[in-house]
């Protein structure tokens, strides 16, 4: 009995010792690159959609400034392929067509990370994005310009993850996050705004 209670008792500890090991302290610095499949689709600012989802990627490098074991501030730098399938838009607007359509993004989130669990391998993150729109293309039939669209892009970013060592200090990660745009995707607006909506499934490598 003694034995047995000592195994536990020794397994408990290696385990915990792992799950230790995951924390960051204060004042650390995490980086990492990753890629994920993207979502996307654009809709009104009262979430009238109409559009189908449009299959894309995203990827880039990132880092994490942590304040404490459990609260960092993390910057990624992405390209984001945004863009919607199969609508048709309202004559107001510059563009009118059936077609999947590709708007392509330089994209800056910035958010506040909450790490959680006993080794901190969950996370919640939340806070905005800045975007730059590098060029658009139309795979139906009509033929689109920059000019036709705003060149920035603002919204909130938000998602939740898990990350877990592989070897040393690097850790391998998965995380579902999102992004809804606040500003019109075009120059010339109508009444009401449409704005781009994504949401990704990601994968990549952190390091210290």
């Amino acid at each position: 009995m003694v034995n047995t209670l000592k195994h536990i008792l020794f397994v408990v500890l290696i385990f915990f010792m792992i799950s230790r090991g995951n924390t960051q302290n204060a004042g650390a610095i995490e980086m990492g690159f990753g890629f994920g499949y993207n979502m996307a689709r654009v809709s009104t600012i009262d979430g009238d959609r109409g559009t189908s989802y449009r299959s894309s990627f995203n990827g880039g490098v990132f880092g994490e400034y942590f304040f404490s074991d459990r609260w960092g501030l993390k910057m990624k730098l992405l390209y984001d392929r945004k863009g919607w399938s199969g609508i048709i838009l309202k004559d107001d607007h510059p563009i009118s067509l059936v077609s999947d359509y590709q708007l392509n993004y330089i994209t800056l989130p910035v958010t506040a990370n909450y790490h959680l669990g006993m080794g901190r391998n969950w996370y919640i993150t939340l806070g905005t994005y800045f975007g730059v729109l590098l060029h658009d293309k139309a795979d139906g039939s009509a033929t689109a310009t920059n000019e036709a669209f705003e060149p920035l892009d603002f919204g909130i970013a938000l998602g939740i993850g898990y990350a877990f060592k592989i070897q040393g200090s690097t850790k391998f990660y998965l995380e579902w996050d999102a992004q809804d745009g606040l500003t019109d995707i075009f120059d010339n607006p109508s009444e009401k705004t449409i704005r781009n909506s994504r949401m990704s499934i990601n994968v990549g490598v952190l390091f210290l």
